[in-house]
């Protein structure tokens, strides 16, 4: 996974070619630590795709922040509840911060996944 994200290393690749890799997404947000993309969050108004912590900032708050600020902008277009297809690694995250399975395990690409949802008030 360090690989990912070395590919958006700010020492590396322009800014600009960043911006165009995503310019399909509706929504994307990164953390930035020292010139360097150390978390990414993005997808739509309904469901968020990407949510990725280097492994070397995970347990300080990162990702919390980043599903804060999705959240909210989410919500700002008149969203009322967003979904997501959650690693199994990340289920007790997305518990911790109000999201509900909504199924049982699938089987995603060979990879089991928990389907997940939040229901904004």
């Amino acid at each position: 996974n360090e690989r990912y994200l070395s590919q958006y290393d700010l020492r590396k690749t322009a800014l600009n070619n960043i911006e165009k890799a995503f310019l399909d997404i509706e929504f994307c947000f990164v953390a930035i630590i020292n010139d360097k993309i150390v978390g990414i969050i993005r997808g739509s108004k309904f469901r968020q795709g990407t949510l990725y912590v280097d492994s070397k900032y995970q347990r300080k708050g990162i990702a919390t922040k980043l599903t804060k600020k999705f959240e909210s902008e989410v919500r700002k277009q008149g969203s009322h509840e967003l979904k997501l297809i959650a690693s199994l690694y990340s289920v007790p995250f997305y518990l911790s911060i109000g999201y509900k399975k909504t199924t049982g395990m699938r089987n995603r690409q060979g990879i089991k996944v928990q389907p997940m949802k939040k229901i904004f008030k």
